[in-house]
């Protein structure tokens, strides 16, 4: 089984927001809740240092050779 790694994660300035890349060359980015929030689909979650990042926000994956504008 081939497993690539995550090289790269930054929270963008709005600290809502979790931008992650790796070398499979996509982009993913996660839109964090507001406290107080439930997790998505009320999972529960065992470990508390889990943070609630399975909700992937509304852009599509996108080549890490791309550049990515943030305007918000």
């Amino acid at each position: 089984m081939l497993r690539l790694q995550v090289t790269t994660v930054l929270f963008l300035p709005t600290g809502r927001h979790l931008v992650s890349g790796g070398e499979d060359g996509v982009v993913a980015c996660y839109r964090i809740p507001q406290a107080g929030m439930m997790s998505p689909g009320n999972i529960d979650q065992d470990n508390d240092n889990i943070g609630y990042l399975d909700q992937q926000d509304e852009i599509e994956p996108t080549d890490i050779d791309q550049e990515i504008h943030y305007d918000g």
